[in-house]
C-alpha cells in the first residue's frame, strides 16, 4: 500500500489499486469515456462478431494462460484491461483455468 498524508500524518491508503500484473487483453471497447487515453476500436457490435472481424485485437486465452504459467512465482493478483475486457468473448470460458494458474 502507498502512504498518503492527511494532517501531516502518513496514513495507509485504504482503496489502493495495487495489482501485481496488468494485462491488456483487448483493444475493443463499447464505451466513449471522456478523457480516455486508450487507442481502441469503439464498437457496440456483439463481441463475437467483433472477434470474427478483428481477431488480432484480442489476446487468445491460451496465450494469456501460457504467459501466466511461465511466470515464477505466479502473480497473486491480475488486472485485465483493454479497451474493455468484458468485450472479450472468450475470456469467460477460460476463467476457471486462469483461476487455477493464479492460485
Amino acid at each position: 500500500m502507498l502512504p498518503y498524508a492527511i494532517d501531516d500524518k502518513l496514513t495507509p491508503e485504504v482503496f489502493c489499486f495495487d495489482p501485481e500484473l496488468i494485462v491488456e487483453v483487448t483493444s475493443v471497447c463499447d464505451l466513449n469515456c471522456p478523457g480516455c487515453y486508450s487507442p481502441t476500436l469503439r464498437t457496440t457490435e456483439k463481441p463475437e462478431i467483433t472477434f470474427a472481424q478483428y481477431p488480432d485485437m484480442f489476446m487468445l486465452p491460451r496465450t494469456l494462460a501460457q504467459a501466466l504459467f511461465s511466470l515464477h512465482p505466479a502473480p497473486r493478483r491480475l488486472s485485465l484491461r483493454g479497451g474493455e475486457p468484458s468485450r472479450h468473448p472468450l475470456l469467460e470460458q477460460d476463467e476457471i483455468r486462469l483461476k487455477r494458474i493464479l492460485s
